[in-house]
Formats: structure tokens, sequence, C-alpha cells
């Protein structure tokens, strides 16, 4: 499942965003992944795109997110925190593994 941003006018849009989360067979914790063009960050593009991803993520059963993210990249780690997801944060090879269980963190 993928949410894109675009910009222009219809027929020359422009892709400025992206945001995906993919399952797998053996896991109700599809992994989300992100980007947004740097001219547009900073401007809740993701953060929208997070929320429209756990939407549909959860009308389709599943119980949560896996981000891996990797630690100079603060801005998608505040994303998480703005929109106040508790994950559960592991530092592994180098990167953040978070684990994000909807059952605790949607109030809506």
């Amino acid at each position: 499942m993928a949410f894109v941003g675009v910009i222009g006018e219809t027929g020359r849009e422009r892709l400025i965003a992206v945001g995906r989360y993919m399952s797998s067979a053996n896991s109700n914790f599809p992994e989300i992944a992100f980007v947004v063009h740097e001219n547009y960050r900073g401007k809740g593009i993701a953060s929208f795109l997070l929320q429209q991803l756990i939407r549909v993520a959860k009308s389709n059963g599943f119980e949560g997110f896996i981000a891996y993210v990797l630690p100079e990249n603060t801005d998608m780690l505040h994303v998480f925190d703005r929109l106040g997801l508790v994950a559960e944060r592991k530092f592994e090879d180098g990167v953040f593994k978070l684990t994000i269980r909807f059952e605790n963190n949607m109030k809506r």
C-alpha cells in the first residue's frame, strides 16, 4: 500500500513524497517507510501520509508497523513522536527499529 504526494497541474504533476507499507506473510506488522523531497520537509506531509497509512492498515487488520530509521534521520523519528505514537525503540545494526502498536496509540 502506498500514498504519494504530488504538486502541479494535472498531467504535469511532480512527485514530492511517498509513504508506503509492505506486509509479509509471517507478520501482522508491515514495514513502513517514507521519503519527502527536501524542499517540502517540515510541512506535515510525512505525518499526513502516516495517518492515512495507519487508517488503511487498521482497516486491513494489521496490529501496527515496523520502521527502520537511521539515527541521523531525526526528522523521521520526530514524525512518530509528534503524532503521539509510542514506539518500542531498539538500536540494532546501526539503525533504530521502531515497533508501533495501533492498540496502544490510536485515540481516534
